[in-house]
């Protein structure tokens, strides 16, 4: 009877020993779980191999210019002393000089909004000039300028004229009532000047003898002191 009972424990165990083997596999798998998981919290790594800090950033107290922050620097150097403080420097803002009004000799004027305003005529010239043709021939002619002072100022005067390609040269030249001129060529110009000031009023005849190859007698431009002379 026992050994009927031995025979039948034996083979009981028999048929259980491929469990067991599973459960004790199962058990390692387990427990070799657990210690990788805590070794991957334990160390955790960027992917540069720099290791990370896990405590969370300290919280720093708002910026009013003190620094109280107590124990080692990151860099391992030792913290300012608490209580003192490490003051900004002041800066005072710079003061712009105040402009100054610049006050003019003569205040201007405008006028009132509505009211419409001549201009102002233009200046008279103080000397005036009126050129005509005293005498016409077959190669040559006699031109004058007749100079006339309308200021109330003696005036020096000078008398500019150009002519065409065809008057080529000047024979002679003389002033009427006055001194006499100065003559000089200036390229195509002939420039007369004044041997001195004309009176307050006072009239001068520029009279001059020009040698021609054509028919004309008549200078392409005339001014008398830069201003241009009339034609009669």
């Amino acid at each position: 009877m026992t050994s009927r009972r031995a025979g039948r424990g034996a083979s009981g165990v028999i048929a259980a020993a491929p469990w067991i083997v599973v459960m004790l596999g199962v058990g390692t798998m387990i427990v070799l779980l657990v210690f990788a998981v805590g070794a991957v919290r334990g160390d955790r790594r960027p992917f540069d191999g720099l290791a990370v800090d896990a405590a969370p950033p300290p919280t720093l107290p708002a910026d009013d210019g003190r620094l109280t922050t107590n124990g080692p620097r990151a860099d391992g150097s030792a913290s300012p002393t608490p209580g003192r403080t490490s003051a900004r420097p002041s800066v005072s803002p710079s003061r712009s000089p105040t402009p100054r009004a610049t006050v003019s000799g003569t205040p201007s004027r405008s006028a009132p909004p509505g009211i419409l305003v001549s201009p102002a005529p233009p200046a008279t010239p103080g000397v005036t000039g009126r050129y005509r043709v005293l005498e016409s021939y077959r190669d040559s002619f006699i031109g004058e300028v007749r100079v006339v002072n309308t200021s109330t100022t003696a005036r020096d005067w000078s008398v500019r004229l150009t002519f065409p390609a065809e008057v080529d040269r000047l024979r002679t030249y003389w002033v009427e009532s006055a001194a006499q001129a100065a003559a000089s060529r200036a390229g195509a110009a002939y420039v007369f000047t004044s041997g001195a000031p004309l009176g307050p009023g006072q009239t001068a005849y520029l009279r001059m003898h020009f040698h021609r190859s054509g028919s004309t007698d008549r200078p392409a431009d005339c001014t008398v002191n830069g201003v241009a002379c009339s034609f009669a």
